[in-house]
């Protein structure tokens, strides 16, 4: 459900009392309404302006001038730049993720080699043992 649609079973009234106080406000303070908005979106936007101390059309309209200052310097105030930071943040992940790979190879070979030199260590040993033993049977 919308947040018109929200609002429109709220109000059950005709909608005549904001025509008239809009007629009544200054051309610079006029009322605006956004229609259609979701009502999560709402939600967000009262919390947000509650926790700011703030009412939520004073919350609003700072944030709508925010993001158009934003825009008109050339620095727009969307997705592109969050898509930009998660995109950086998953780059960085995945060098770190290669470079830790690489380090877990180079510990497997050198674990390897190790090994290889036990296993020809514990050959020789064994071989030397045995060879001794069949010396000292020959006596």
């Amino acid at each position: 459900m919308t947040y018109k649609e929200t609002a429109t079973l709220e109000e059950g009234g005709s909608g005549m009392d904001s025509a008239r106080h809009d007629s009544e406000l200054s051309p610079e303070v006029r009322q605006w309404t956004i229609k259609s908005l979701d009502v999560a979106v709402v939600q967000k936007a009262r919390k947000a302006a509650q926790q700011e101390g703030m009412k939520i059309s004073t919350w609003v309209a700072l944030a709508i001038e925010h993001a158009a200052d934003a825009t008109l310097r050339g620095s727009p105030f969307n997705r592109t730049a969050l898509s930009n930071d998660v995109n950086e943040l998953v780059s960085t992940i995945e060098e770190i993720r290669k470079a830790e790979r690489e380090r877990f190879e180079k510990i497997e070979a050198d674990l390897s080699l190790l090994i290889k030199g036990q296993h020809g260590m514990l050959t020789a040993m064994i071989s030397g043992r045995d060879r001794n033993q069949q010396e000292t049977v020959r006596f």
